[in-house]
């Protein structure tokens, strides 16, 4: 599993102040995250061992997140949709479409649905 995250945002949310702390994730701040991770997605993997990998990124992380599939020969790698289109979706960006162009392993992109969207 991999959760890519902005530097800044997660090491202010830990408390850190200063000289570039919002340039690289803090070792502190990534092992937080990555326990974090591991009880959120416990029932998911039914107590199975997991590698995890937490990584800050700046900016698109759809090539981030192909680069670190590629650097843990991951088979398979699963992202969500917005399902943004026009406007939105120009300003916005597509990770997953990113993702789907640029993976060398196969992609299963997973659509995402808000609130009152029926389950």
């Amino acid at each position: 599993m991999a959760r890519l995250v902005d530097p800044g945002v997660e090491n202010r949310a830990a408390g850190a102040t200063g000289a570039g702390v919002g340039l690289a994730l803090r070792h502190d701040v990534e092992q937080l995250l990555h326990e974090r991770l591991l009880a959120r997605s416990s029932d998911l993997l039914g107590g199975r061992p997991a590698r995890v990998v937490i990584r800050g990124a700046l900016g698109r992380v759809d090539r981030p997140l192909t680069g670190v599939a590629e650097e843990n020969a991951a088979d398979l790698l699963v992202v969500g949709s917005h399902q943004r289109a026009g406007f939105r979706r120009w300003w916005h960006g597509s990770v997953s479409s990113g993702v789907l162009h640029g993976a060398l392993a196969n992609v299963v992109v997973v659509p995402w649905r808000g609130e009152g969207e029926g389950a």
